[in-house]
């Protein structure tokens, strides 16, 4: 499976490198090469990352579009944020990300957790899908994307090819799934002991 890690400016990063990293482990411990990640993002330029303070900065070049044909799937992480009042000056600057969204074949799936729900609600992608969050939005997801039908006693859902994840670290079921699916229940309960994973 080729995943396409997708790095935009205030994104919260740190979920792309764990998220690749348990599926580099499945991996290895499988013996064979079941998964694939690589930065991707709307174009071939660098994209700087900085943490909500911005006091450290990372620039990641990716080796592939948003749009590649190759990819599985995206995983689309979270951006900073503290509150509802941020959401709408947030989304307002990634028109273009969501624009990428929806342009994506249904042939890729999209893999989001946290604020960037919000993205991919925003996109389209998720009417008539069920689909969760993190719990402060809840309120404001039911409000403005009612064709969607929000399961927030979820901490993950799965729905086709596409799936959504509540809270920072919904990388982590996000993954977990994955990896059971292409691995082997065995394999990820090997991954959870010996990385010590919730």
């Amino acid at each position: 499976m080729k995943i396409g890690l997708v790095v935009y400016p205030g994104c919260v990063i740190s979920g792309l490198f764990a998220f690749s990293e348990l599926l580099e482990a499945a991996n290895q411990r499988s013996g064979c090469k079941q998964f694939e990640t690589l930065w991707v993002a709307i174009e071939l330029e660098s994209v700087s990352v900085t943490t909500s303070n911005k006091d450290m900065e990372v620039s990641i070049s990716p080796s592939a579009k948003i749009s590649d044909p190759s990819l599985d799937a995206i995983l689309l992480p979270g951006f900073w944020a503290t509150g509802i009042h941020q959401l709408e000056p947030i989304l307002n600057n990634h028109k273009t990300l969501q624009k990428a969204i929806k342009g994506l074949s249904t042939q890729i799936g999209i893999l989001s957790y946290c604020t960037s729900v919000c993205l991919l609600a925003e996109s389209g992608r998720l009417n008539q899908q069920s689909a969760t969050s993190t719990w402060w939005l809840a309120k404001h997801l039911q409000q403005n994307y009612p064709k969607i039908t929000w399961n927030f006693s979820q901490t993950c859902v799965f729905q086709g090819k596409d799936a959504t994840a509540s809270g920072v670290n919904g990388y982590l079921p996000i993954a977990q799934k994955l990896i059971a699916q292409y691995c082997g229940q065995d394999i990820l309960r090997d991954i959870v002991d010996l990385m010590v994973v919730p």
